[in-house]
């Protein structure tokens, strides 16, 4: 399996093109933080809302605050994260009518890492937006080469920011994001 682990350097240059890393309210960790680390998804640069999804500002994308199967209760993530296969993965997606949308799809990578918090240990998130405490790997939309012959592959993005080639039977959870401009 391939593995790729995009470096703070890298990623806080993407961080950059899309974002606004104003001084703003420091980003909450469900794990252990790194403050020498510069926080790559302050608060104040999301809108909560109170429908389970939150708004990132400067791109404009809207995104469930917790995996497909979960709901955010008392500012944490409950139920049980539903594992898919990526076919499924992208069937749910767009048959997903949270907050009352239907233009739901998978990130791309890019997209994804754009919401992860360098300073966080695994789950690398920003806790007040994304309660996820525990590992995970979160299907993209991206498709990758043809992995053993007959099975296609899609890239997947870990809890702690790495971006790894997937089989597509391998089974991940989805974090559904929308266009809200």
């Amino acid at each position: 399996m391939f593995m790729a682990r995009i470096d703070s350097a890298s990623r806080f240059f993407l961080v950059l093109l899309g974002w606004s890393l104003a001084a703003s309210a420091q980003a909450r960790c469900a794990n252990g933080m790194n403050t020498s680390i510069p926080e790559s998804t302050p608060t104040t640069a999301f809108t909560v809302r109170t429908d389970g999804t939150v708004l990132a500002k400067a791109t404009g994308l809207m995104w469930a605050r917790c995996p497909v199967g979960q709901i955010v209760s008392a500012n944490a993530c409950s139920g049980t994260p539903k594992a898919m296969t990526w076919a499924e993965a992208i069937l749910v997606a767009h048959a997903s009518t949270l907050a009352g949308y239907t233009d739901w799809r998978l990130p791309n990578p890019k997209e994804a890492l754009s919401i992860f918090e360098d300073r966080c240990d695994a789950p690398s998130l920003n806790a007040d937006l994304f309660p996820i405490d525990y590992r995970f790997g979160l299907w993209t939309s991206t498709p990758a080469a043809n992995l053993t012959g007959a099975h296609y592959a899609a890239w997947v993005v870990g809890s702690d920011g790495r971006v790894i080639l997937a089989p597509d039977y391998q089974e991940a959870s989805v974090l559904l994001v929308r266009d809200a401009r």
